[in-house]
């Protein structure tokens, strides 16, 4: 009987042990492989200008949705920055729509307007810059159809020439021949470019104040070329009608030896850059110019 028990108490030791074994031996199922990203790309496409400082940066913002359920997404928190300092966009600068679809395993491209307005912008780094380098970033957020989100960041990198007004200053104003009724002046007027391209001042249509009076007006085609940083000076012919004035307003003009001035109009510039080839600048500007003969 002894003998029985301490068999029967073996038999169930190795029954416990290949049991505990069996168990070990047993392998968890894997764990589901994480879902997707949907993968994201965003391109500068090109530039649409109305001015020097008013433009329309566009962008294609590309995104591949990898999993079977579709789902919306938006754009949030885009931010801008024009040569390594932020800028802040008003909420009209940005032309997207609230929410976008992407269907499962789909691909979408989304066109991305963004409106400057850079007349304010100043470079504290170099107050002289001649480029703009600007960069734009933004989070998408998606909602998949099953309930599940997620988001991811693009951004974009675009440098472009900046262009700059011409400064119009008049240097002299010269008595060519006085008359009873019309005095015929030459007015140098000297143009400065400080862009780093030459421009050329196609046409410009201009009035000349004198001492507070109105002295003449004119238009002037096909005037110059102003070099990259340089300058260019033409003379203007005016005529100057005292019919209605009085005798003695000829003869202070003649007697001054310095006028202040005031010289306004519009000037049509071109610049020979790929986005905005020419433009229509006004210009109003006083000084004091010697009166000579």
């Amino acid at each position: 009987m002894r003998r029985f028990s301490l068999l029967f108490l073996r038999f169930f030791v190795l029954a416990a042990a290949v049991s505990v074994c069996s168990c070990a031996a047993k392998v968890l199922p894997p764990d589901p492989p994480p879902e997707e990203s949907p993968v994201l790309s965003m391109a500068f496409e090109k530039i649409e200008a109305r001015s020097p400082v008013l433009l329309d940066l566009y962008y294609s913002l590309e995104i591949e949705n990898p999993r079977p359920s579709g789902a919306v997404f938006t754009l949030d928190r885009a931010a801008f920055t024009v040569n390594g300092t932020a800028f802040t966009l008003p909420e009209e600068a940005l032309d997207i729509r609230e929410q976008y679809r992407i269907e499962g395993h789909g691909r979408v491209s989304v066109p991305v307007r963004v409106a400057l307005n850079l007349g304010d912008f100043s470079d504290p780094a170099d107050p002289d810059f001649d480029d703009y380098r600007t960069g734009f970033s933004a989070d998408v957020l998606f909602r998949f159809d099953g309930g599940s989100a997620v988001a991811a960041a693009v951004s974009a990198d675009a440098e472009f020439p900046r262009i700059r007004e011409p400064n119009f200053q008049i240097t002299s104003i010269a008595i060519k021949k006085a008359e009873l009724v019309n005095t015929r002046f030459i007015v140098r007027l000297r143009i400065e470019n400080p862009n780093p391209f030459p421009v050329d001042l196609s046409s410009f249509s201009y009035e000349l104040h004198g001492a507070g009076r109105f002295w003449a007006e004119g238009n002037e085609t096909d005037v110059l070329r102003i070099d990259a940083r340089g300058y260019a000076e033409t003379d203007l012919f005016l005529i100057m009608n005292f019919i209605n004035m009085r005798r003695e307003l000829l003869n202070q003009v003649i007697a001054m030896k310095q006028v202040a001035y005031r010289f306004s109009g519009e000037a049509q510039i071109s610049t020979g850059v790929a986005y905005l080839p020419g433009f229509t600048m006004g210009f109003d500007r006083s000084g004091s110019s010697p009166v000579i003969e």
